[in-house]
């Protein structure tokens, strides 16, 4: 695998560390990285401050296509920020969006070369957990991994303006 060719599509805020404010890790330690795109709409929400609807759109709408070094090269800010540190202090790796499971083959790809270069000589192990809104079933892959991989799910309801089929 080359990581100076493959690729994963990134929201314009990428990386980020706080601290998580919802499901079973809330109040943890978190490095985020937000991918773009979504499957899902949620027209019915629509308002000024958001007119296409998606509580977040702002922050997953721009598209930032990045090498896996690209975004290794992130974890390792210019601005003082050592993610890679945080990481190995505990912090969980939190993969977001939009929907993140709809570049879930890259993903794959990606911790599995992230795990090799976070983990070298190393035995502790990755603890990362996707937000998803539930609607894409992950792949049996994700078990092969040595990272501790979870799902935090936030399914939409019916009444979010997706045809019903897509909640």
């Amino acid at each position: 695998m080359n990581p100076n060719k493959e690729t994963l599509i990134l929201s314009d805020d990428k990386v980020f560390y706080t601290i998580e404010g919802e499901g079973e890790h809330i109040g943890k330690p978190s490095v985020f990285m937000r991918l773009a795109m979504c499957n899902l709409t949620c027209s019915a929400w629509a308002s000024p401050d958001s007119p296409n609807g998606c509580d977040s759109f702002i922050s997953w709408s721009k598209k930032n296509k990045m090498t896996f070094q690209e975004i290794w090269d992130v974890f390792f800010s210019p601005d003082g920020l050592n993610y890679i540190k945080h990481l190995n202090e505990g912090a969980i790796l939190k993969i977001t969006g939009g929907e993140p499971l709809i570049q879930q083959k890259q993903l794959i790809k990606f911790v599995q070369w992230f795990e090799e270069k976070a983990l070298e000589n190393s035995q502790d192990i990755l603890r990362i957990d996707f937000e998803t809104n539930a609607t894409i079933l992950p792949l049996a892959q994700w078990l092969e991994l040595r990272s501790a991989v979870s799902f935090t799910t936030s399914p939409k309801l019916s009444t979010n303006g997706d045809l019903v089929e897509k909640t």
